[in-house]
């Protein structure tokens, strides 16, 4: 033992043995050999489904590259580099966990301005819709047409379009 007295028969048995969280009782080098056993399983398991794993990450980086509005470049970029190559294996996984790490850092720093944007472009897409409505002449003789509605709309755009581009660019700096 670590202070040079002879270990007595309950140190000697913590020596050789091992107790697992059932109470069960085990000699260490045949517990060691499990957790080996349990090890290489689930390493095999892993090997089975690095393929899932790697496509279920790529689906989220390409959820995260629509997120943050990345453009054509860099979505060819991923394409040719990350994406191109079908030999699924540990160093593969690592570059694609690494790149999703990389991209959910960056819309951490900047989600308000990322959330703000998407906004902006749903209301723009509204706005686009209304201005189509209103340019046809028919919608006067439409039955249940209300003009002041119309123009409740059309202010309401008016004041939230120039609001929020001007929070997307305090964001922006």
């Amino acid at each position: 033992v670590e202070d040079g007295s002879i270990p007595n028969g309950k140190m000697l048995k913590q020596m050789v043995y091992d107790e697992n969280e059932f109470g069960q009782v085990f000699p260490k080098r045949t517990l060691i050999n499990e957790m080996s056993n349990e090890y290489e399983r689930c390493f095999k398991i892993k090997m089975e489904n690095m393929q899932k794993f790697i496509e279920s990450i790529r689906i989220e980086i390409r959820e995260y590259c629509e997120k943050m509005f990345l453009g054509d470049e860099e979505i060819a970029d991923l394409n040719n580099n990350l994406f191109a190559s079908v030999d699924y294996n540990e160093e593969m996984l690592t570059e694609h966990e690494k790149k999703l790490e990389d991209l959910k850092f960056i819309y951490c720093e900047s989600q308000s301005l990322y959330e703000k944007f998407t906004k902006w472009m749903e209301l723009w897409d509204e706005y686009m819709q209304f201005e189509e409505k209103t340019k046809d002449p028919q919608r006067f003789k439409q039955r249940g047409y209300n003009m002041l509605e119309e123009e409740r709309q059309r202010k309401v755009f008016k004041n939230q379009l120039p609001k929020l581009e001007e929070e997307i660019i305090q964001c922006a700096q």
